[in-house]
Formats: structure tokens, sequence, C-alpha cells
């Protein structure tokens, strides 16, 4: 080879060798000390971003693991406080069928029921106490809500907004009326004036007074609905005729006649029997079966209607009394300003500070000593009594208003006589009277709603009616407020996925002891749900007396609460044994579930680690490095190294070897 000195290309080549054999032995030795083939993109794309995928999924799991077993964690400390409850209300039916036994005494019930009040309060320390990490569990706020989508409201929302607003405020009177107008109309109508203004305006302004009713109050006269708010001239579903606005699942016959001078608590109202009549001219037998509807399904489905028309009732934190006494008398015997001999029925109340104190509700046996005892509404042969359950629903509806309104009494007539005609409607037995104010004594019923009178006879009762199903149906498009669809979630979320939307949705039940009730006791009418029940009924074929003191106490534990029961009585014990049994299947019910939860859970959980260890097992395939194999090469490439370099150092001798000829 010929011996050159401008150009070394053998140093040249031996160079370029040397750093490519540098470089191998850099890669070489990235992987023998990391343990990974690859380090970076530039070992292998398609690997890299296959693994740096497997590996994000490796640290999601591992999350989602984590995540898990704080859900269980927090579902166990649920579990704990529902079988602490549970464990309490096993007690309180202990104590409860103790106090049904009549080995004990008066005094003796008394102290259990005051057992019972503590242990009560119980649950609900530890239905509030319940906490992780600050969430409280077994107050509700993770069980199942409703849901609800933007629509028209309805009108009965309208009065329950109404009510509940006359209910929380301060104010009394017209401030307080103005108020809770403005709330329910969602502001349509600022004040009681400007209601009453656009009411006159638009009858001023219809065609007949007919259409003025259908257009803007949605009141038909004529048909068989009675124009009741919950009824379907107002939006219901449901048509409610005279006969059917207190509808009867028992019969009353079936009922008692309570015991002269005891108490009765119906639906959080506690009854006080008469002991004596008012006056004389009050047929017994004719009395005694009053008392015995009042005794039952008459009280029971009168509260019910007013809580459907207005969402109040007795069991409202907000009431003030809780008791009423019943009184009996004949205004042809006595009559004066306390017992006029116009009212079929009425309710009285007494204040103090704006609050009722005391409540009566007094029956004018001069319209019904005649009462059909074969009839379950309570007919007469007087055309000017109707039906006594009817009067008995706009009566309970003065009561649940004044022991739950800051003032009542200050409200206007036209407003409280409005109301209670509003529960169960009368378009059917007014409509003569409501042609007329709307008609040729439009000034009068202009005078009763501007509060310059309070109008005679049934003039305040038919003008406040149709103001308030005007409010009713107006108030429906101004408020644009919600109607229920289906069930939505408010549920405890538990992530245990990679992806968005993979997690579990777990609920758990109020244990609150305003949420422990005895379930569903009744389908309609006597048609019982529950199998025990059902069985219990039939095993009483051989005693009627004993199945409808079954049937007695079932339809008294159908709407109660733990926060209702009482043990001083036999009768209350028995009742509260049934309610107890309700709260102990729903308390059961949660458990199970919350129980099933947990499993489902470590299920989850085990699926996790599975996961995770096939995942790290097929990244590791991808990026980790044989470490034999990787030895052999970084030695390979550490000896071509060397050799590179000993090469290099011979290949730049040769212009020294040019440079020695020229000496």
């Amino acid at each position: 080879m010929a011996m050159v000195v401008k150009n070394n290309l053998s140093a040249v080549r031996t160079l370029n060798q040397l750093n490519q054999n540098n470089s191998e032995l850099n890669k070489r030795l990235a992987k023998v000390s990391s343990g990974m083939k690859i380090n970076s993109a530039g070992d292998d794309a398609s690997g890299y971003s296959i693994s740096e995928r497997m590996r994000v999924q490796i640290r999601s799991l591992d999350q989602d693991l984590q995540n898990v077993q704080n859900g269980s964690a927090m579902l166990k400390t649920a579990s704990g406080g529902v079988e602490d409850i549970i464990n309490i209300l096993r007690t309180m039916k202990e104590k409860a069928i103790d106090a049904a036994n009549d080995s004990n005494t008066d005094e003796d019930r008394q102290t259990i029921q005051k057992e019972l009040t503590q242990l009560r309060h119980t649950i609900n320390d530890v239905a509030l106490g319940n906490e992780y990490n600050g969430k409280r569990l077994l107050d509700g706020r993770y069980d199942q809500k409703i849901k609800y989508v933007d629509a028209a409201t309805t009108a009965v929302q309208v009065a329950t907004s109404l009510m509940t607003s006359l209910n929380k405020t301060t104010l009394s009177g017209t401030a307080a009326l103005d108020e809770a107008i403005s709330s329910a109309s969602n502001g349509k109508f600022s004040t009681t004036s400007a209601l009453v203004e656009s009411f006159l305006s638009d009858l001023d302004g219809a065609t007949s007074a007919i259409d003025f009713l259908q257009e803007y109050c949605d009141i038909i006269l004529g048909n068989d609905d009675t124009g009741a708010i919950t009824g379907s001239d107002a939006g219901g579903d449901t048509t409610k005729t005279a006969e059917s606005i207190v509808p009867e699942q028992i019969a009353v016959s079936s009922w008692g006649v309570p015991t002269a001078g005891s108490t009765t608590t119906i639906d959080g109202l506690t009854i006080h029997w008469p002991s004596t009549d008012e006056s004389s001219g009050v047929d017994t037998d004719k009395k005694n079966h009053i008392l015995a509807g009042l005794n039952s399904d008459w009280t029971e489905q009168c509260l019910k209607l007013v809580k459907e028309s207005y969402g109040i009732d007795f069991n409202d934190p907000d009431a003030t009394v809780r008791d009423i006494n019943v009184k009996f008398y004949n205004s042809d015997n006595l009559s004066n300003d306390d017992y006029p001999s116009s009212a079929l029925a009425f309710v009285r109340h007494w204040s103090s500070g704006g609050n009722a104190t005391q409540l009566e509700l007094v029956v004018n046996m001069k319209y019904y000593n005649d009462i059909d005892t074969t009839s379950e509404d309570g007919a007469t042969s007087n055309p000017s009594a109707g039906y006594l359950d009817r009067t008995l629903a706009h009566e309970f509806t003065h009561a649940v208003m004044a022991a739950n309104i800051y003032s009542f009494s200050n409200l206007p007539k036209y407003f409280k006589e409005g109301t209670a005609e509003l529960v169960h409607g009368i378009d059917d037995i007014r409509t003569t009277r409501i042609q007329q104010l709307l008609t040729t004594r439009k000034d009068t019923l202009k005078q009763i709603l501007n509060g310059t009178i309070d109008g005679d006879a049934g003039d305040p009762y038919a003008a406040g009616y149709m103001l308030l199903r005007y409010l009713a149906k107006q108030g429906q498009s101004a408020t644009g407020t919600r109607n229920i669809e289906s069930m939505r979630d408010v549920p405890l979320v538990v992530q245990h996925g990679t992806q968005a939307g993979q997690h579990s949705n777990f609920y758990i039940k109020d244990m609150q002891t305003k949420s422990l009730t005895a379930g569903e006791i009744f389908n309609s009418y006597d048609e019982l749900l529950n199998e025990n029940d059902k069985a219990r009924y039939q095993a009483l074929d051989y005693d009627p007396d004993k199945q409808a003191e079954w049937l007695k106490t079932l339809h008294a534990a159908a709407n109660m609460t733990i926060d209702d029961i009482s043990v001083t009585t036999k009768e209350d014990a028995n009742i509260a044994i049934r309610v107890l049994d309700g709260a102990l299947e729903y308390s059961l019910d949660n458990a199970t579930t919350i129980g099933a939860y947990l499993q489902r859970l470590e299920y989850t959980q085990t699926n996790i680690v599975t996961m995770n260890e096939n995942v790290t097992s097929s990244e590791s395939t991808i990026r980790d490095a044989d470490m034999a194999k990787e030895m052999t090469a970084y030695t390979k490439a550490n000896v071509l190294m060397q050799a590179a370099q000993s090469m290099l150092a011979q290949a730049n001798q040769s212009p020294s070897n040019v440079l020695s000829l020229l000496q």
C-alpha cells in the first residue's frame, strides 16, 4: 500500500469505527446498568410507546387498589353503624313486648317509655356520628333520591310552596302572606294585592265566568271532579268525587269506639276523646259512629289529604301543638259565639305569642243526629250537611295550619277558608255561589279579596278557593320548578378502573329514626302487602274481633316512624312492636346491602391485583433486559472498543514513517 502524508485514510476509517464501537458500548452499558433493554424511544420507538402506556396502566391499577381498600374501609364503618342500630332496635322491641304485657302497670310503661326515648336518641347519635374522613354515611345523603327534570310545576307544588313559606316565616298577617305568595309564584306576584289585582283583571277580560274559571283557574264546573287541589281538574291523576275525597280503607264499623276520656295518636296527632257532651240533644249511637270513624280512617285519611295538598302535618318539627280535644254539641240546645248554630263542625285554637298551644274539634250534632251509620263517608239526610268525612277534611286543614303557621289567626278569613276548601274542592257544592260572585256579585268578591269585608256565609270560602286555584294555575308557568321523573344517583362512588366512568355506585339508606318506619303495609283498601301480616290475619279467622283489632294495629302503624311510637298503653305497645318490626326489616336490608357491597369490593380487589400482575409481566417482557444476553453484548462491545483504539494508534503511526524518510 502506498504511504501518504496528506490523507490518513486508515486513521479516519478506524476513528469512525471507534466512534461506532463507543456508541454501542454506551448503549450496552446503559442496558446492563438499568436492567432494561429500552431506555428511550431511540432504543425501540414502538416498544417504548407500548411500555409507557402499560406503565401508566400499572400505576393506575395501583391507585385503583388503594381506592378499593379505602372504599372497603368506608363501607365497613357504615356497616358497623348499621349493626349498632340493629342492636338498639332489638332492645327497643324487647321493651315494647314487655310493655304490651299486662303484668306492667301504667307507671311501669311510663318508665319503659323513658328508656325507649333514650334509645331513640341513641339511634340518631349513631346515624349522625357515623363518619369516614368527615363524611356522614348514615344520614341519608347517600341514599337514592328523586331525580328532577325541568318542567312546568304542578298545582300541588305551588300550594306546597305557599304553605312551606308560611310554615317557615317569622312574619305574620299580610306580610307573611305577601312573602308566601311571592315564593309560590316565583316572584310573579310580589304581594297579595298584586295577585288579587291580576285575578280581577283577568276576570274582567274573560268572555264568561265559565271560561275564566277553566282558562285561568283550572276549575271545571259541572264535572265529577270536586276541584280538589290533588284532583284531575288541577292536573292530578285522580278524579276526586264527593265520595272519594276521603278514601276509607277499612269499614268504620270495623273500628271500636274509643273509651271516654282516653287518647289515640294518629299520624302524630294525639286525640283526646270526650268524657261528656257540651249539651243535650246528642244521639249516643250516632255520636259513637262518628267517634269510631275519627278513631280510624277519617282522621288518618284527612291528615294524609292535607299532607298531600300542602306538605305539612303534625309530624312537622315546626308544629307547636300535637293534641286536639274532641267535643260534641247540638246547636238547637246550645248556641252562642263559641258554638255557632250554622257550623257543621269547626276547629278552635288558642295561641300564645303567635304559636298555637291548644286545639279543639267540635261537631254540631244538629246536622248529624241522623247520620247514616252504614255510610263510610258520613252521609246524612240533611242536604246542608253533605258528607261528614269531607267536612272533617276541611277542619283538619285548619288544625294542621294552626299548629304549623305562626300567627295563623292574623291571616285573612278568605285565605284560611280558601285553603281548607282547596283540600277537598267545592266547585260541586258551591257552583251557584261561585258563578254569582263572578257575575252579579262581583263587587262583593272584590271587597272580600281586598280585605274590606269578610263576607257572609259561603262567600269567603268560594272567593278564597277561586283565588288560590288562580295562584296555583298561574304559579305553574311562573315557577318552572321541576317534576319528578326518575331516580337520580347520589351514591358513594368507588373508582376502580383506569378509565373515566369505571366505578361502582353504593347507596346507604338513611338510618335516622325519622326514616325507620313500619314500611309498606297496605296496597289499597284492606289488601296487605307483608306476608307475615297476611299470615297473622288469616290465623285470626276464628275470631273476627281479633282480626279487626289486628287490622287496626296495622293501620295505625302504617304511617308511623320510630319517632312516633309509644308504649304507654298496651294498644300503643302493640303498634310499636309492628313499627319496630318494619324498622328492623329496613335496617337488616340496609346491612345486607352493605355486606353485598363489601363482598363485591373483595372480588374487585382480587381482580385488580390479578390485572396488575399480568400487565406488569407484559410490560417486563417488552422493556426489561435479558441480562445474560446484554452482558455478552456489552463484553463484545468493550473488546471491539479496545481493538479500535489500538488500531487507531497504529494507523496514526503511518505519517511518522513518511516523515522519517525525509530526514
